[in-house]
């Protein structure tokens, strides 16, 4: 036989007060429903487990806000957000070991950069090193068109 779960009447629950339970716990092993107040006002029903273990804590409004912080700190050029371009990994065919910057057959190094599904061919370079010197120079410049 299962102990009840205690009270929680009152008790908050990150945006979420507990106001009084639902449903009880069943033999089968069913977990006990309480009705909760969201700091923005709406009710929703919520499992006991859930708001004990801190994974549920708001009716939903705490993750909108939070996309909507996130997107205000974001820099977005063209709708394209920066950081998440700068954060990418280079491919792992990559011998050059720099984004963008692949060596041909010739033996000769192409720099380009990928963005909104179009490539934009910076140039052909004889060395590693200088066409690792355009790439980062492109990179950090405004001379590429979504930067203007």
């Amino acid at each position: 036989m299962r102990k009840k779960k205690e009270d929680i009447k009152g008790n908050r629950y990150g945006k979420l007060v507990a106001l009084y339970a639902v449903s009880e716990s069943d033999e089968n092993g069913g977990a006990e429903v309480w009705r909760c107040r969201c700091d923005c006002g709406s009710e929703i029903n919520v499992l006991y487990p859930s708001l004990i273990s801190g994974n549920k804590k708001s009716c939903g409004c705490l993750k909108e806000e939070s996309q909507q912080n996130l997107l205000e700190r974001l820099e977005l050029v063209d709708g394209t957000c920066v950081e998440w371009l700068e954060g990418r990994k280079r491919r792992v065919d990559n011998k050059s070991g720099c984004k963008g910057v692949y060596k041909r057959k010739s033996g000769k190094y192409t720099v380009s950069i990928g963005f909104k599904k179009k490539i934009i061919y910076l140039g052909t370079y004889e060395s590693r090193d200088e066409a690792i010197e355009a790439r980062k120079k492109a990179d950090s410049s405004s001379t590429i068109p979504w930067f203007r």
